[in-house]
């Protein structure tokens, strides 16, 4: 396993697959410093991609052009909000001060991109379309 690798292992269920046709997602490595810091990072953009697109089951993760392995669905199940628990004061806890958010985190939003020489679907959580790891084309 590569030092990324290590970083990366608990985010990831299986090793990269050589010759395996999956769809992707490729992150930029975090300039953070912290490989705690780092691999919650991925686990948040992982977590916003299965929950965007809720057909994938397995997707094959990059970071920069480095296979660190293979992310399940299964590792990561849709997020919903859990109301909040009622209080005999106000009804809901947390209602009163805005302490309960609705909805899912806004902090990372997926997107697919496809691979115009191998069709690979490509995901990323940047805002601008990644090289795809397998061809190293331009996505659209």
């Amino acid at each position: 396993m590569t030092d990324i690798g290590r970083v990366y292992r608990h985010v990831v269920s299986e090793e990269p697959s050589a010759g395996v046709h999956l769809a992707c997602m490729v992150m930029d490595e975090p300039s953070t410093p912290s490989t705690t810091q780092r691999a919650v990072m991925a686990a948040a953009r992982l977590q916003a991609l299965f929950d965007r697109y809720p057909d994938l089951e397995r997707v094959a993760v990059f970071v920069g052009e480095t296979a660190i392995g293979v992310a399940l669905r299964a590792d990561y199940p849709a997020t919903t909000p859990e109301p909040p628990s009622p209080t005999p004061s106000d009804g809901r806890v947390g209602q009163g001060d805005r302490a309960v958010l609705p909805g899912r985190s806004q902090r990372y939003e997926a997107f697919r991109y496809t691979c115009p020489r191998c069709s690979r679907a490509v995901y990323t959580t940047a805002d601008q379309a990644p090289l795809c790891p397998h061809c190293q084309v331009p996505t659209s």
